[in-house]
């Protein structure tokens, strides 16, 4: 959704002691010199929202303004070419980003320049195109936000150059209400009014952007008597207040539908799900009637994607609760599905029900000339069917993506005829369609590149995802990428001393005293991770650089017992 995604961005959120770090400078005369580093730092200066000026604030103004004094050229070109080299953002975001009003507003009154130093001034690479505002909202300034608009007249609405990131999805992403409501209002005065509904260039809108809050911003409000702490309440109740404003003032929906899914198909609740957030999957399901049935491009359900994201609490829920299938199941036995049954009432239904259509009672009445009704024998199974699912397996649901549990299928298979070969278990079977140890690594290579399709899966990220998936099967480590590498051993003197080994290809010239090849042998050798890949799956997948990046593609004949896998799978877009 944004090229940073991960919440570490350095303004405004370092863990670092701000306040402190302009003293660390050198200074001349009980001031402190002007670098590009002692101007970026004077500008970090972290204040709470409301918070009375302090008398470092008052220090750092006052250098601020020695500064313009004595050196105004150099202060003005620092302001428009002095980008922190970690984040790419220039002094007045970072004022901006922590809230330091005061610093704001000297820069902007002194230094401001359409062409130069704008109050909509972009930020460089890694945060490219993001103006002060950017941060501002961000991390929920609200004072610094309505500086910048209402009296620096910024852009309400401006899009940093990576996936048209705006200001009120950040704003969204790290909870912060009170931002959004404002934001909102200022687009709407400035001729916006649908910028609840807008998406960016992955096809994300805030209704995909709430599910991935932060869970140290799952907050209650300080003010709350019940958590006069700030403390998270863990379950993520504490966005809820920000999904019900989006819905109920912008008309922002959070349904499964076709048109509410992003470019990889992921839809709310695959986001929600992938944050962890139990209590946005609550609210989803029983406010808004979404249920975890739609697949993504790649094939997962949101549980899929709970898990992925090591959210047990949140996969656990989702089974249980965000299937129909509990309510299907309860439905057979003649429950309306919605209401709260506990054990006692489904055995006595059952019961009922079991005497009802069971086929040795329906025997008895058809001898009595009762009739006898061909379908009530799939009537009793379904109940049957239902009352197990209920009892035996907690109703829960069975979300799982197709080529996962294929990949599962294979694995057992392999576990088993590993047994048979141990004489641990007989098998009746003809045929064998077990995996070996390298034809599984290649079979969950494949599982993982089919996500992208045609258009190449990146090596460097195929770890993380593997361990995503297969979390119990870890991936290899560097250290473990060693392949066999071919080599001819051959003799030195005709005693058979001196032996040595030469790489195949590369054999040493027929002389009088040349030696003579004995034997080609494999000895291990340490490779970079795309030489292992190539060597243990190159018969599946083939590899190919793109801008850059190198890209592993699914070669388009496979072995049969890979096509499982992938057949059905395949994503359409990204």
């Amino acid at each position: 959704m944004d090229g940073n995604r991960n919440g570490k961005d350095t303004i405004g959120n370092s863990s670092n002691n701000s306040n402190n770090s302009s003293t660390k400078s050198k200074k001349t005369n009980g001031q402190v010199p002007l670098t590009a580093r002692s101007l970026l730092d004077l500008c970090n200066f972290k204040r709470n929202e409301g918070e009375e000026e302090t008398d470092e604030e008052s220090r750092r103004l006052r250098q601020l303004q020695q500064w313009h004094q004595c050196q105004p050229e150099k202060l003005a070109r620092f302001l428009v070419e002095a980008a922190d080299v970690k984040s790419g953002c220039y002094a007045l975001h970072w004022a901006a980003g922590t809230g330091f009003d005061q610093a704001v507003a000297f820069l902007l009154d002194h230094y401001h320049h359409p062409e130069e130093l704008s109050v909509n001034q972009l930020a460089l690479k890694p945060s490219t195109g993001r103006t002060p505002l950017h941060y501002a909202a961000r991390n929920g300034h609200l004072s610094t936000s309505q500086l910048l608009i209402e009296t620096y007249k910024a852009d309400p609405n401006p899009k940093c150059h990576k996936g048209s990131v705006s200001p009120m999805q950040l704003a969204v992403w790290q909870n912060q209400l009170a931002i959004v409501q404002y934001l909102a209002q200022a687009n709407q005065n400035s001729g916006n009014p649908n910028i609840l509904l807008e998406r960016n260039d992955f096809n994300c809108g805030l209704q995909h952007w709430i599910g991935l809050i932060p869970k140290h911003r799952w907050l209650d409000s300080i003010n709350d008597d019940n958590n006069t702490n700030n403390q998270s309440t863990l379950c993520g109740s504490g966005v809820l207040p920000l999904a019900n404003y989006m819905h109920e003032q912008g008309g922002l929906s959070y349904s499964s539908t076709p048109d509410n899914q992003q470019n990889q198909g992921h839809t709310p609740l695959h986001k929600a799900a992938w944050g962890g957030n139990v209590a946005l999957l609550q609210y989803f399901c029983q406010e808004h009637g979404v249920y975890d049935n739609v697949q993504d491009a790649s094939g997962n359900y949101a549980a899929d994607l709970a898990l992925m994201g090591g959210n047990t609490e949140a996969h656990a829920w989702l089974l249980r609760h965000g299937s129909r299938a509990r309510c299907e199941s309860l439905q057979v036995l003649g429950f309306s599905g919605e209401e709260v049954i506990t054990n006692d009432e489904i055995y006595a239904r059952y019961k009922v029900l079991a005497r009802k259509f069971h086929p040795d009672k329906l025997t008895r009445d058809k001898n009595m000339n009762f009739g006898h009704d061909k379908n009530n024998d799939e009537l009793f199974m379904q109940v049957k069917a239902a009352y197990e699912h209920l009892i035996h397996h907690g109703g829960v649901g069975s979300q799982r993506n197709p080529k996962y549990e294929a990949l599962k299928m294979l694995t057992q298979q392999t576990t088993n005829s590993s047994k048979r070969e141990n004489g641990k278990e007989e098998t009746t079977s003809t045929e064998d369609c077990s995996l070996n140890e390298d034809q599984l690594f290649q079979a969950r290579i494949l599982a993982v590149i089919s996500d992208y399709g045609d258009k190449g899966f990146p090596i460097c990220s195929i770890a993380r995802r593997w361990n995503q998936i297969w979390p119990d099967q870890p991936f290899p480590s560097p250290v473990d990428y060693i392949i066999q590498v071919p080599v001819v051993v051959k003799q030195g003197k005709k005693d058979g001393s001196n032996k040595i080994l030469v790489d195949n290809g590369n054999e040493a010239p027929a002389t009088e005293t040349a030696i003579q090849p004995l034997e080609t042998t494999m000895v291990p050798k340490r490779v970079r991770l795309l030489k292992f890949l190539k060597w243990k799956c190159g018969q599946v997948v083939m590899f190919r650089k793109i801008d850059g990046v190198e890209l592993a593609f699914q070669k388009t004949r496979l072995p049969e017992q890979y096509k499982a896998l992938t057949n059905g799978s395949l994503p359409t877009d990204g």
